[in-house]
């Protein structure tokens, strides 16, 4: 039951796949007549992201008098994120739903978002990421790589999870290998915390952890449960040290191409649908860490003090990734700098 009811996300989040060789601006229908939209995600059913892709799915169907139909493909079958972000922005996928830490790989500048300790709090976050001025910001980088996106979603705030120890100070995790996320910052924030950070992919993560490969890892309480990596760990440190946005695209070329309606109708209702994904999420994190515990997991919530010392030990990740973006990174950093100031 524990499994059936939370077995959800991600990643990171978590992603979202649409299969299909299109030419740029071409929307192909079906024998129907239909615009079928093959929609891939790589959370299981009975998750938030599946819950709200049937949401998706009933009203885009519904408003569109039927010339859309969604198809949806859960469980990782259409590939992992760094799969899915390439196929979406090359138009094998019409729609992608990914980690802001997948998508860096087509742009490195989403880099910013993820930095360690970068937001304060989910208010803060919430805030700054739905900020008109970022989200255009956000918007232009992404159709650069051939991507527009659609709503706000998230894997959410990130945790320690170890074999053989409790997390309380960096130096708890000094010398571990730890399983890290495919991305520069979540390496980088490793590295400054000494430990020995091991980039391995999502389908490779859970023999990793049983084999002895790592350590541990670091993801939230939704995505060790879908992906079962909790079973493999003793302990949980709720560190929060990296809140994991996520986003929902699509091609830029076949949406452009798409009857005017249609795509209206397929970029419609941006707030309501972002506000119901992230309560879905939001709704179950704490219910989750009760579950661990009686999963047989010590939990343990860091205090504000240790967290403090986790975000001077990684601070100078932030300096490093801006130091290495593209003038359009540096802008993010210093919007965002600028809208977190701006409380």
């Amino acid at each position: 039951m524990l499994r059936q009811a939370f077995l959800g996300l991600f990643a990171a989040f978590v992603g979202l796949s649409c299969a299909g060789l299109l030419a740029p601006g071409e929307a192909r229908a079906d024998e129907a007549g239909q615009i079928v939209v093959k929609l891939g995600t790589a959370a299981p059913d009975d998750t938030p992201w599946a819950k709200q892709l049937q949401r998706l799915k009933k009203r885009f169907e519904a408003e569109s008098k039927g010339k859309v139909k969604l198809k949806i493909f859960l469980g990782s079958v259409k590939g992992g994120e760094d799969a899915m972000a390439r196929q979406g922005a090359q138009g094998a996928l019409q729609m992608v739903g990914l980690t802001t830490a997948a998508l860096a790989i087509l742009a490195p500048e989403l880099d910013v978002l993820e930095l360690p300790y970068r937001f304060a709090s989910q208010a803060e976050a919430d805030r700054v990421l739905d900020d008109p001025e970022v989200w255009a910001m956000i918007t232009t980088i992404l159709e650069k790589k051939g991507l527009t996106p659609y709503i706000w979603s998230e894997n959410g705030w990130r945790n320690y999870a170890t074999k053989a120890k409790e997390v309380h100070t960096p130096g708890d995790l000094k010398g571990l290998k730890m399983r890290a996320q495919e991305n520069h910052v979540h390496i980088e924030t490793y590295k400054a915390l000494a430990a020995s950070p091991v980039p391995i992919s999502v389908p490779e993560t859970l023999s990793a952890l049983q084999t002895g490969v790592v350590d541990g890892f670091d993801n939230t309480p939704l995505y060790a449960f879908a992906a079962s990596w909790y079973q493999s760990v003793k302990f949980w440190s709720v560190s929060d040290h990296i809140y994991q946005p996520a986003l929902v695209c699509y091609n830029k070329a076949w949406l452009d191409g798409l009857p005017a309606d249609i795509k209206a109708l397929l970029l419609s209702n941006r707030t309501d649908e972002t506000a119901y994904g992230r309560g879905l999420i939001r709704k179950i994190n704490e219910p989750l860490l009760k579950n661990l515990g009686e999963a047989g997991v010590k939990v343990t919530r860091l205090t504000p003090e240790e967290k403090a010392v986790f975000a001077k030990t990684t601070k100078p990740v932030h300096a490093k990734i801006r130091g290495e973006q593209s003038k359009e990174g540096k802008a993010l950093f210093d919007l965002i700098e600028k809208k977190i100031a701006a409380k």
